[in-house]
């Protein structure tokens, strides 16, 4: 036996027969669609109120057990604004944590830098021009993955010069 289709338009929750209603719930059943859009389908209204279930109570099809709670609109955006304040606080929190790790890497490259100018007035050897391409060639050996180009701008030297020195000391002029 073939079912027929019935025509089914805009109408209210009550104004629908069974076989309407056993329609209804076969769609909602058979494809993705959610009550609330089933529902404004066939009625043009918003909100579902817990019909479909009801009529798949009486029509005795299995209610699903799991249900999907419809949020409002509102309180949809509000709980996305918490979880954005949240996710704000968050990352207001990161960002102090990092300025304050980067003021302390600062001061530790500056002690750095005053302890290397204390050794070469004392010493009187330049630390800083000749153990540049000496430091380079080493940490770009210990660590392949960090690239040249920014071992170079770390250290203040340009490729060029890195690699005129390092040939220096590899081949030097008789």
């Amino acid at each position: 036996m073939q079912k027929s289709k019935v025509n089914l338009g805009l109408k209210s929750s009550g104004e629908f027969n069974l076989e309407e209603r056993r329609q209804i719930i076969e769609e909602y059943l058979q494809s993705d669609c959610t009550k609330r859009e089933i529902w404004y389908k066939y009625t043009g209204q918003e909100h579902e109120k817990g019909y479909l279930l009801n009529w798949m109570r009486q029509l005795g099809y299995q209610v699903p057990e799991k249900r999907v709670k419809f949020v409002s609109t509102k309180t949809l955006a509000m709980s996305n604004k918490a979880k954005e304040s949240v996710e704000v606080t968050q990352l207001k929190e990161k960002i102090k944590q990092l300025e304050k790790a980067l003021v302390s890497s600062e001061l530790r490259a500056t002690a750095y830098e005053t302890m290397i100018e204390i050794a070469e007035k004392e010493l009187k050897i330049s630390i800083k021009k000749k153990s540049n391409t000496k430091t380079i060639f080493t940490i770009k050996m210990r660590q392949p993955k960090i690239g040249l180009s920014k071992l170079c701008w770390l250290f203040g030297v340009t490729r060029q010069a890195y690699y005129q020195s390092f040939y220096r000391a590899e081949f030097p002029r008789n």
